[in-house]
Order: structure tokens, then C-alpha cells, then sequence
């Protein structure tokens, strides 16, 4: 609050003159304090204090010009009178350098200081005072931080209000906005189409560019609108991250419906991600076993282990929460519990097992270490182990990868590829890495007895493998028209639900 000091000069021997007229002066004085403090608005100051000076002065005519009161002539020529009139315009003249401060400080905050246009605070503002429905659009300057590399701040900012000023002609009379060093906003209260506005300024830009001291500038922009009533900055934010994945001089605009699956997709990930280090941290992440029928035996005779989750009576598959782990970094805990798991059940048995194994494990590089130490423990020969790796690992990865699957080839344990067919099917591979299985991916096995293409692609498959002495496993046998039809082309192992579902206990009874 402006405390405000006047000095009434008011001759003294006037003043002994005049007595009850100071005592009135006195109180008008106060009087006007008290109005004045009790109100905010500085409009409402002055008129508050020319109401009461029409009690102190009554059937006087006075207006309010050029920021003070203008009295009749003959007003002023009683002391009294202008002494009121005196420091009325005193404390009106305060009143005003006060608001002057106050509208400099209000456009400060308000106002982008480079500029000149209105700021994010000025947006919301009113975004949040108006329930009205608006179009908002979010402009990002494509690699504008080259320029100020490449140049310096203050050539960048002298092309920043290059921009303002080519971005208000487009606008017109709608508001434009400047939110923080390269982006921008236009705020649009009538109905548009936002996308043949986005494609209007993406053409006035193409067809016009910048120049700044005889240096030329092609400029784009990534955008980002929404349309409604709540929540627009978030939701026009939104779109433009979006935007900003497909490239530059690409727009988004927000959808209801995507944004509510993507909250769900957060919900999910929360929840399994809960779920995933509940499970790391009880111990009830455990192994399943699924036998694979040896078509030479006529009986299951390997298993592969396969995670589950244990949880309120029930068991969770990997389709559920493999995705989160990954996202989660958790792959690689959960090889480790599967190792250490399926190890410990398979001491008492003699089968041979396979475990799968991820490429965020080969990122770790652990994996030899750490089964030497758990076939130790468990006392399991290494030959029995089979590790999984899906196609894409086995396709494209990098030196160390390849380098990491040699060493456990070398060590004795035997390498399978899963899913085969699903990506790359790269054939040279397969035989640069001496692998010794191959799994058919279930989608060219479920209906093999009723697809010709399926049956026509797997039977090729299965002929390069014999001749490459690398044995081939059938997943997804369901049936025995299926199981018939794998058997009829020479493939040496199936897995299906037809001979074996996964089971928390290794059905067979064959022991070491």
C-alpha cells in the first residue's frame, strides 16, 4: 500500500482565521485516507475522493481534467477551499503515479520484455478466467538453436521479433503469444479449421522468409493445436511433443480419445510396474514348464521355462507384463530369477530346458558369469541349457552381442533361435552363429493344416536347417491335424497345448 505525505500550504495566519475550517480540512483528510485504503481499483480512488469533496464543498461545479479537478475561479478564492482543492489533486496526482507504477509492473508481467507480445501468464490468465471454447495453437521454431550457435543471442533475438512481427500480420486480430525463447501461441476465440490455418502459415513461411542484417532465413515450425474449454495448454502441449517425434515442419493436433488410451497406458504401466518389483522383492516370480515332444522319441523329452507372476491365487503370463519390464529395465532381473529358479527345480531331473534369454541382457553382459555360478551351485551340466534369443538379436545386433552368444556357444551351452520368420529370417546368420535350434513363430504353425502359404514356408525353412544340421521346434501345436501336418514335414520337436501346457511342476517323472 502507497503511503502518501502531503504538505498543505495553508498560511498560517489564515489558519488562525479560519479555526473550524482546519478542523474541517483535518477531517477531510482522514476521511479520504480511509477511502482511498478501502478500495483497490485506482478509478474508483479518484471518484471516491470527489464524492466526498462535494460534502466538504456542496453546490460547486468541478470536473476532472487532465488528471487533477478543475474548480471555478471563485471557488478557489476561499482558503478553505483551496486548501481542499490542493490536496485533493495532491492525493489524486499520487493516486495516478501509483496506478502508472502498477500498469508498468502488470504489463512487465504480462508481456514478453523482447517482444512486446503478451506471455504464457497472460494465456493462462485468460484461459482460466473464460469457459468459453477456443482454438489454441502452439508454434515451436525448428532449430532455432543453431542460430544462436552459430551466431550469437542477440542476432537470434533480433530474428525472434522478425517472426513476431510476420506471425502478427498473419494473425490479424487474433492473440498472439510468445511462451518462452522459440515458441509461440495464437489463441483463436471463433471457429476455424486448425488445420488449414497450420497449412496457411506453413505457406506464408515458405513463400516469405526472414532477413535479418542482409542475411536470409528460411524458417518452419513444428506445431501443436487442440480445441475445447478445458485443460488447452496441456492438451495443445501434447500435440505438439508429438509433432515434434515426426519431424520438423510437422503438426498434431489433440485427440480425446488417444490421450484417454494413453492415460490408460500409464495407468497399466504403473500398475505392473507395482506388481514387477512386488514380485522381485516376495519372490513370486516363478518358473512354469512347458514340455516340447521329441517326434524321434514319441515323448517330451526338453522343457522350455516360461516366467509367471504368482499373484492372489492366480498366475500372471509375460504378455502382461513384459512390456513394462522392459520399459522398466527389469528384463534382466527377471533372467536372473528365471536362471536361478529353473536351475533349483531341474537338479533332480535329467531334461534338458531352455531359457529366455533378452537383448538387455547382452547389454548387461552378465550372463556367461552368472550361469557358470548357478551351474555350479546346482551342480546342471551345461549341454542340458538352451538359450532363447528372439530373431531380431540374432539379425541385428552389434559386435559385443555376437561376441557374447560365441562365448556361451563355446562354453557348452546350446543357443536356439525364437520365433523365427516374425522379422529379419536372415539365413547367413543363422549359420555365422552356429546355432542349434530354430522355433518356428506360431503364426506359420496354427493353421499349417489349412494354409498352403504356411506350410510352403516352413517346409523351406525346415529343408535349409536339415541341411545345416540345425534341428527345427514347431510352437503352437494345438491339434492333431496340426501335429500331424509337422510330423508329415520332418520338423524334430513340437510344443503346444496338444502335448504339454505349461505347469508350475515338471509333469515327466524321468529323475537323474
Amino acid at each position: 500500500m502507497l503511503l502518501l505525505h502531503f504538505k498543505i500550504e495553508v498560511d498560517l495566519r489564515l489558519m488562525s482565521m479560519y479555526l473550524i475550517d482546519y478542523k474541517l480540512l483535518y477531517k477531510f483528510q482522514k476521511e479520504s485516507f480511509i477511502d482511498i485504503y478501502s478500495e483497490d481499483n485506482f478509478t474508483k480512488k479518484i471518484k471516491k475522493i470527489c464524492k466526498l469533496l462535494e460534502l466538504y464543498i456542496p453546490l460547486s461545479e468541478f470536473k476532472f481534467m487532465h488528471n487533477k479537478l478543475d474548480f471555478n475561479e471563485d471557488i478557489l478564492t476561499n482558503p478553505y477551499n483551496s486548501a481542499l482543492v490542493n490536496y485533493s489533486n495532491n492525493l489524486i496526482s499520487m493516486i495516478l503515479k501509483d496506478k502508472e507504477k502498477v500498469d508498468k509492473l502488470d504489463f512487465i508481467s504480462f508481456h514478453d520484455t523482447l517482444t512486446g507480445l503478451k506471455n504464457k501468464d497472460s494465456l493462462n490468465k485468460v484461459l482460466n478466467t473464460n469457459s468459453q471454447e477456443y482454438c489454441l495453437l502452439l508454434l515451436a521454431v525448428d532449430n532455432f538453436s543453431y542460430v544462436n550457435t552459430e551466431y550469437n543471442c542477440d542476432f537470434g533475438d533480433k530474428i525472434l521479433i522478425e517472426i513476431s512481427t510476420m506471425l502478427q500480420s498473419i494473425c490479424k486480430d487474433r492473440p498472439l503469444y510468445r511462451i518462452n525463447t522459440v515458441e509461440f501461441a495464437i489463441l483463436c476465440k471463433d471457429s476455424i479449421n486448425i488445420t488449414k490455418f497450420i497449412k496457411k502459415i506453413q505457406k506464408h513461411f515458405y513463400k516469405h522468409n526472414i532477413v535479418v542484417d542482409n542475411l536470409i532465413f528460411h524458417l518452419s515450425f513444428t506445431y501443436g493445436g487442440a480445441i475445447g474449454r478445458d485443460m488447452l495448454y496441456k492438451k495443445a502441449s501434447i500435440a505438439l511433443k508429438e509433432a515434434k517425434v515426426l519431424g520438423h515442419n510437422r503438426y498434431k493436433v489433440y485427440e480425446e480419445a488417444k490421450s484417454i488410451e494413453k492415460n490408460h497406458q500409464i495407468t497399466d504401466f504403473v500398475y505392473w510396474n507395482h506388481i514387477l518389483h512386488d514380485a522381485l522383492k516376495n519372490s513370486t516370480l516363478v518358473p512354469f514348464f512347458q514340455g516340447v515332444y521329441n517326434e524321434k522319441l514319441s515323448k517330451i523329452s526338453t522343457y522350455e521355462v516360461l516366467a509367471r507372476i504368482k499373484h492372489k491365487g492366480g498366475y500372471y503370463l509375460p504378455k502382461e507384463f513384459l512390456k513394462v519390464a522392459k520399459l522398466s529395465g527389469l528384463l534382466p532381473k527377471i533372467t536372473r530369477v528365471m536362471i536361478d529358479k529353473s536351475f533349483s527345480s531341474m537338479t533332480e531331473y535329467c531334461f534338458c530346458f531352455s531359457i529366455n534369454i533378452t537383448e538387455e541382457d547382452l547389454d548387461e553382459n552378465f550372463l556367461l558369469k552368472y550361469l557358470e555360478k548357478k551351474s555350479k551351485l546346482y551342480k546342471i551340466r551345461k549341454e542340458r541349457v538352451t538359450l532363447e534369443i528372439l530373431e531380431n538379436i540374432s539379425a541385428c545386433s552389434g559386435k559385443n552381442h555376437l561376441r557374447q552368444l560365441a562365448e556361451l556357444k563355446k562354453a557348452g551351452y546350446k543357443i536356439a533361435i525364437d520365433d523365427f520368420g516374425t522379422q529379419y529370417s536372415n539365413f547367413e546368420r543363422l549359420l555365422d552363429l552356429d546355432i542349434d535350434y530354430l522355433k518356428f513363430d506360431a503364426k506359420y504353425i496354427k493353421n499349417i493344416d489349412t494354409d498352403k502359404k504356411s506350410e510352403d514356408i516352413v517346409k523351406a525353412i525346415a529343408m535349409f536347417a536339415k541341411k545345416n544340421n540345425i534341428a527345427c521346434i514347431a510352437e503352437f501345436v494345438h491339434n492333431k491335424e496340426v501335429a500331424k501336418k509337422v510330423k508329415s514335414l520332418g520338423i524334430e520337436y513340437s510344443q503346444g497345448y496338444y502335448y504339454s501346457k505349461p505347469n508350475i511342476k515338471i509333469v515327466a517323472k524321468i529323475l537323474c
